[in-house]
């Protein structure tokens, strides 16, 4: 079931990334991840929900994917009740800290800031 799981958050971050203008969201950088983690302000319009919408879509993918991943090869170990939201601020707060490799992939920069907090 785990494997499914992760599966359909592959194929789902990369269908929204073809579905973004060919930019598929496995190759995003952390300056991506900058951007479509933010918290989004209140939409005015259609086009700016389908945006927001997006990016926490994205946000979501790449963080959970990456992060299943790390936990089920045994990289990181998730506290009892860590939750998404903890995730980004964990994620979020180390790309605020070093802006100087926003151009990395998203991977990998998600990578170290979650092994750097739970690493095993």
């Amino acid at each position: 079931m785990k494997n499914l799981v992760l599966f359909l958050l592959v194929f789902g971050a990369f269908m929204l990334g073809q579905n973004s203008g060919g930019q598929s969201a496995i190759k995003g950088t952390g300056a991506d991840l900058v951007r479509q983690c933010a918290d989004a302000p209140r939409a005015r319009n259609a086009d700016e929900a389908v945006s927001a919408a997006y990016g926490q879509g994205y946000c979501f993918g790449v963080l959970t994917t990456v992060a299943e991943l790390l936990d089920s090869d045994g990289k990181i170990h998730f506290p009892d009740g860590a939750s998404f939201g903890q995730t980004q601020k964990i994620v979020m707060n180390y790309l605020n800290a070093h802006p100087e490799e926003w151009q990395k992939p998203a991977s990998l920069l998600v990578t170290k800031a979650l092994r750097q907090a739970w690493g095993s």
